[in-house]
């Protein structure tokens, strides 16, 4: 069984002018941010005089240090406490006119959510795909 990428809908109201700031949002592995560089780079070409801020897990964005591509590199714990949390509240919040999180998962949305009024991101539709089917269940030939 294949698994098909989960629909997506388009902007609801199209950008029409380049957003003036931009939180790109990409807290998983070092991998991750690395494979979300070229996003940035498309996002700095389409809109030069856009400021883009990162934000990654702590000692994730050591690569994107000196990336002419950004404005800064933002930084919070895989597990914040409450009070990391409050930081980067303050740091963030409606702060910028367009936050993109490359992953789908609840923590990448909610910082978008709280960054931005205006969001993209990969949601998947949960409900209408079904479930991989793995090694362990009946059913999978493991020669296929």
């Amino acid at each position: 069984m294949v698994a098909e990428l989960p629909a997506f809908k388009p902007l609801q109201r199209p950008l029409t002018k380049p957003p003036k700031r931009v939180l790109l949002i990409a807290t998983r592995q070092i991998g991750d941010v690395l494979l979300a560089t070229p996003l940035l780079r498309s996002m700095c070409r389409a809109w030069p005089e856009t400021v883009i801020d990162v934000l990654v897990y702590k000692n994730k964005g050591q690569m994107l240090q000196g990336n002419p591509d950004l404005n800064q590199v933002i930084e919070i714990e895989e597990h914040p406490d409450f009070a990391q949390y409050r930081v980067l509240w303050r740091r963030i919040f409606r702060r910028y006119e367009l936050a993109v999180s490359t992953l789908a998962g609840d923590r990448p949305n909610v910082y978008a959510f709280l960054a931005a009024p205006r969001r993209v991101s990969l949601i998947p539709d949960l409900l209408a795909q079904e479930p991989l089917e793995t090694l362990d269940q009946p059913g999978l030939d493991p020669a296929r």
